[in-house]
């Protein structure tokens, strides 16, 4: 596992997810924990089959849902399993390995989700946007791999369990050296300050600084705030 599938030009690098079969499916494998891979190929349907086929020969999948697609039915395609209501605590952090140490740690942690709707994904950092530095926009942390721990679950009375799997499981990959965090899967944002740091890295001084000269009063705020200087 520690060598994650793309094809020699780099077109294909799809993300894993570590999930259980959600409802919809049929019955016998609903609840079933599974790795899913999951990835888009832009281009003549030929050479997508082409290059996706070494995928389909690795074993047997349990369900194989690929195939062309309207790109509308891509960015919809998870909706129905995160609906309005739905209780959530995500986490993330970039790596610059997949080692195997790493992804055992992964499948142990996939293993003690305290919920089936929790997800944990593998993002691969790659393409056009790892082809641009990362001083030259405001998203600066450009590894190779973000790992995020998606706890989602219904039961309230589960609330505690579910962040803290997360939680912990976010604080774990320290011992893989992880680093930073993606702003959108930022937990409650508790670290404050300190959380908005670790996701603008080295450019996050910059941003203060145009906060400062374009926004002193602090009008835009209601998000994972970069204060203006005082």
């Amino acid at each position: 596992m520690a060598r994650l599938y793309r094809d020699s030009a780099g077109r294909l690098y799809p993300a894993r997810l570590f999930w259980s079969v959600p409802e919809g499916f049929p019955p016998e494998l609903v609840g079933k924990p599974i790795v899913i891979i999951a990835g888009v190929y832009a281009g003549p349907v030929a050479e997508g089959e082409r290059l996706i086929r070494p995928l389909r020969e690795l074993a047997t999948p349990l369900l194989d849902m690929s195939g062309p697609m309207p790109f509308t039915a891509i960015q919809s395609a998870f909706d129905p399993f995160f609906p309005k209501g739905l209780l959530q605590y995500w986490k993330s952090t970039y790596v610059n390995e997949l080692s195997d140490e790493l992804l055992d740690a992964l499948c142990k942690l996939a293993a003690e989700r305290p919920s089936s709707k929790t997800t944990m994904d593998i993002w691969p950092i790659s393409g056009a946007a790892a082809r641009v530095g990362a001083a030259e926009t405001a998203f600066g942390q450009r590894h190779p791999f973000m790992v995020a721990f998606e706890s989602s679950w219904t039961d309230p009375t589960r609330n505690e369990a579910n962040i803290a799997w997360a939680r912990e499981a976010w604080a774990s990959m320290r011992h893989f050296a992880s680093s930073g965090i993606y702003l959108n899967f930022p937990g409650f944002g508790e670290e404050k300050e300190e959380l908005v740091r670790a996701a603008y890295g080295a450019n996050y001084a910059r941003l203060r600084t145009l906060k400062t000269t374009y926004d002193p009063m602090n009008l835009f705020r209601m998000n994972l705030n970069i204060p203006p200087d005082a």
